[in-house]
């Protein structure tokens, strides 16, 4: 009989998936669910699987529910999603261990990307912006900006990620940098506020991460364009920004 291994260099999902469903030995499960995730990097994946994962995530130990959590999460971001997924991850997202914390609101931004998300997520993700663990944090922060996408936006979330734009995280300030751009897209902000959103925007135009200086020259431009602000100094100019948005959009999108 082929090993788990064997059947991931396969590409042989249907079998992965007929074990993972026939199994409780933890080992395999774990084994089973590492395997989803590699093939749903690579775009094959199995709908038919998500039932028997959302019951691993209610009943297995920690290190099967880290990894159930990320292999939902990776097969949302290839479009393979129930909305089953949500209440589970939403549980288990409160936990003490770190990694679950990680897991699971990576699953949850993704799912946001396809339209799953609970009514007071931007407030539950703006609680996440807080956490000592900083992969959860930027995790957050992408789904504040993905919400917004779906016009849930709250003004209360700008300071919050005004203030991650100085973490020592690049990804931290990344997220928060994409987030902001687009709750300025959804046109949130206060003409009449003070200085120290501007501020904080043109300090990350010289980031070390270009995606990061790209959303912040975004952000501030549609700030100008509402007479919050008169110019954009740093060193992507506004055509840089025009042509490769998608490009560092597309960048955000494997992150965990």
């Amino acid at each position: 009989m082929p090993t788990i291994k064997q059947l991931t260099d396969k590409g042989d999902i249907i079998s992965i998936v007929r074990i993972l469903r026939s199994s409780n030995n933890p080992k395999t499960q774990l084994e089973s669910l590492k395997a989803i995730s590699v093939l749903a990097k690579k775009g094959i994946v199995d709908n038919t699987v998500i039932d028997r994962i959302n019951e691993i995530l209610s009943n297995a130990n920690k290190n099967i529910c880290i990894q159930a959590a990320f292999a939902i999460g990776d097969m949302a971001e290839k479009g393979a999603y129930k909305e089953e997924s949500l209440q589970p991850l939403i549980d288990l997202s409160f936990g003490h261990d770190s990694n679950i914390r990680w897991s699971t609101t990576f699953a949850l931004k993704t799912l946001i990307k396809c339209g799953i998300f609970a009514e007071d997520a931007t407030n539950f993700f703006s609680e996440k912006l807080h956490d000592r663990f900083d992969k959860v944090s930027y995790n957050a922060a992408f789904a504040i900006g993905h919400l917004a996408e779906w016009g849930m936006v709250d003004k209360s979330t700008i300071s919050q990620l005004i203030a991650l734009l100085s973490d020592k995280n690049v990804v931290c300030r990344k997220a928060a940098a994409f987030s902001l751009r687009n709750l300025a897209i959804k046109d949130i902000y206060d003409s009449t506020s003070d200085s120290v959103e501007l501020k904080s925007l043109k300090k990350v135009l010289d980031d070390s991460d270009r995606s990061t200086r790209i959303y912040a020259s975004e952000t501030i431009e549609l700030l100008k364009k509402k007479g919050v602000c008169d110019s954009v100094n740093g060193k992507d100019s506004n055509r840089d920004v025009n042509v490769k948005v998608v490009a560092s959009d597309g960048n955000t999108i494997n992150i965990r």
